[in-house]
């Protein structure tokens, strides 16, 4: 038998959005799912897109989240009949063959699936070709998010429902917003290293102006990793603050100083893995560069 697999999807005024999500799962190869969408009493058109569906397998629910997305994932999680959970942000959506896919690697061994998708920049008419790339985890899975980061996109993952269960679904912290994700996937690794990357592209990623992703998330992202830096040795510590020194000086580009940049390139150079130095340096050649350039014009 198929499993069925519970889609969940936050959503709060996309309604611009939101059809292009769930059209993309009606439009699915594999026919086993259900949706649930979790609303944050949109004041836009969302509830009169979503009454235009007349499919038994959509279910549609009101939370007043506060501005953390994390209760709305965890309402759906609550609401789920299947074995599997899939989530889908609101502003993104899937090819075809997404479910699918998944299934065809699906196993007693495996309890967590994630893959690449495509980047989609709003207002331009075409899927960009750039694409956003995971990785392969080596084990154990914790140490590797840690040290090299989160490669996990959020709209790619399937995974087990009983592991979100059991480590009680996505962080309500406000300080998490933005990385409660990423928590969460440390959290699972504490429990399974059966991550599996499925190295396809199998959906898109929407990038807009008032999308999470074009947030400041460093400081997120170091309080996600530091609930779990006690498990690390002292020079995997070392790697993993490294790499929120380099995640640091790309995410801050734009205002980072000088001086600044100069100390963060430093810190990696000392501490970090080999392609963490390589990248550190090579980015902050590039920034004197540019801003070089920029004072002489």
């Amino acid at each position: 038998m198929q499993p069925l697999i519970s889609i969940v999807i936050p959503s709060y005024n996309h309604a611009r959005y939101i059809t292009k999500a769930i059209d993309s799962i009606l439009s699915q190869t594999f026919l086993n799912w259900e949706v649930i969408v979790v609303d944050n009493y949109s004041t836009d058109e969302t509830d009169s897109v979503l009454e235009n569906y007349n499919d038994k397998r959509i279910r549609c629910f009101k939370i007043n989240n506060e501005g953390v997305i994390a209760k709305s994932r965890n309402k759906g999680i609550q609401e789920a009949n299947g074995d599997w959970i899939a989530f889908l942000d609101s502003d993104d959506w899937w090819t075809n063959v997404k479910l699918e896919q998944c299934l065809n690697v699906m196993s007693e061994n495996i309890d967590f699936i994630y893959h690449d998708m495509n980047i989609f920049y709003d207002g331009e008419e075409r899927v960009s070709e750039k694409v956003m790339r995971s990785r392969y985890l080596n084990k154990p899975v914790l140490r590797d998010l840690i040290v090299k980061g989160n490669c996990i996109i959020n709209s790619s993952v399937i995974i087990r429902k009983s592991l979100l269960v059991h480590v009680n679904g996505m962080a309500e912290r406000r300080d998490l917003i933005t990385a409660e994700d990423y928590h969460c996937w440390l959290k699972v690794a504490e429990l399974t290293n059966n991550f599996f990357y499925l190295n396809k592209s199998l959906g898109i990623y929407r990038i807009h102006q008032q999308g999470m992703s074009q947030r400041d998330v460093v400081k997120q992202t170091q309080l996600a990793v530091e609930d779990f830096i006690d498990c690390l040795s002292v020079r995997d510590e070392l790697y993993a603050r490294a790499f929120i020194s380099y995640f640091r000086m790309v995410n801050r580009q734009q205002v980072i100083s000088s001086s600044d940049l100069m100390e963060e390139m430093l810190f990696c150079v000392r501490y970090g893995t080999m392609g963490i130095k390589f990248k550190s340096i090579a980015f902050s050649i590039k920034m004197y560069l540019k801003r070089l350039i920029g004072k002489r014009i």
